[in-house]
C-alpha cells in the first residue's frame, strides 16, 4: 500500500468522524449558543479558543521536553554515583591489610638475598644494619606505628644495578616502605655511584595487635541461646490406701 492511499482513508477517517460530530446535539447546541451571541463576543471566544489551541500545542510537547530533560539528569546522576561506587569498591579490594609485620632481622636478611640475586662484590656492601626510625624522620605513618627497618649502603654500582635494586626494595614487602635514597657519584670512579637506602618495616605496638585479635574473636563468638532448667522428675504419688 503506498503512502498517498493511507494519506487518503486517514482524510476520509477524519471527515467522517468530523461529520458525525456535526451530526450530534451537542454540536448543534453548541452552535446555536455561539449563534446567539453579539459579533464582539463570537470574535472573543473564536481568538480565545484559538489562544488556548495553540497553548495547547506548544505546552504539550515542551512539558514532555522537560520531563525527559529531568529523567536525562536523573540518569546521569545515577549513573556517576554507580561509577563513583565502583570505582570506590575496586578501591577498598586493592587495599591490602597490614599483617604482623616482619621484625628488622627478618627485613635484613630479605634484604641481602636481594643483594645476592644481583651477584655483588663484597666490598661494595658498605653496610646492611637494623635501624629504628622515628616519627620526626618519617610522616607516612601515625603516631604510634613501630618503624623498624634497616640502612643499607652501597658503594661503586651502576646505573642499572642502582635503579633495579631501589625497585626490588621498593616492592620487597607488605607493610615496608623505601622511604629515603641518597645517590652520590663515587668518590674514586665518576661512572659510578654510592648509594643509601633506609627501608622502613611499619607494624603496630604487640599489645594493639593482641587487643584487636581479641575484639576479632569475641565478635566471632555468638551467645548461646538462654535455656530454662528442667526440673528433675518427680516420682510419683503414692496409691490411696485399700488398693493393691
Amino acid at each position: 500500500m503506498r503512502i498517498s492511499e493511507i494519506k487518503d482513508q486517514i482524510l476520509d477517517i477524519i471527515k467522517s468522524r468530523l461529520g458525525d460530530f456535526q451530526e450530534s446535539g451537542t454540536y448543534i447546541r453548541m452552535k446555536e449558543w455561539f449563534e446567539d451571541k453579539p459579533p464582539v463576543v463570537q470574535k472573543i471566544i473564536a481568538w480565545g479558543s484559538l489562544v488556548f489551541t495553540i497553548f495547547l500545542v506548544i505546552f504539550i510537547p515542551y512539558g514532555w521536553m522537560s520531563s525527559s530533560s529531568e529523567y536525562l539528569d536523573n540518569f546521569n546522576s545515577d549513573k556517576q554515583l554507580i561509577r563513583e561506587m565502583l570505582q570506590i569498591s575496586r578501591d577498598l579490594s586493592q587495599i591490602t591489610r597490614i599483617h604482623r609485620s616482619i621484625s628488622g632481622g627478618e627485613l635484613k636478611g630479605r634484604v641481602t638475598s636481594v643483594l645476592d640475586s644481583f651477584k655483588l662484590l663484597p666490598e661494595q656492601v658498605v653496610e646492611n644494619v637494623e635501624k629504628t626510625f622515628s616519627i620526626a624522620e618519617s610522616s607516612l605513618a601515625p603516631k604510634g606505628i613501630l618503624q623498624n627497618g634497616i640502612q643499607l649502603t652501597l658503594k661503586k654500582i651502576n646505573i642499572k644495578q642502582f635503579v633495579d635494586i631501589s625497585h626490588k626494595l621498593q616492592t620487597i614487602e607488605n607493610g615496608s616502605k623505601l622511604i629515603s635514597i641518597d645517590m652520590r657519584a663515587n668518590p674514586e670512579d665518576a661512572h659510578y655511584f654510592d648509594a643509601t637506602y633506609h627501608v622502613i618495616a611499619f607494624s603496630l605496638p604487640e599489645t594493639h595487635e593482641a587487643l584487636i585479635s581479641d575484639k576479632s574473636e569475641k565478635s566471632d563468638k555468638k551467645p548461646l541461646p538462654k535455656t530454662d532448667k528442667i526440673p528433675p522428675p518427680q516420682p510419683p504419688p503414692p496409691p490411696p490406701p485399700g488398693e493393691n
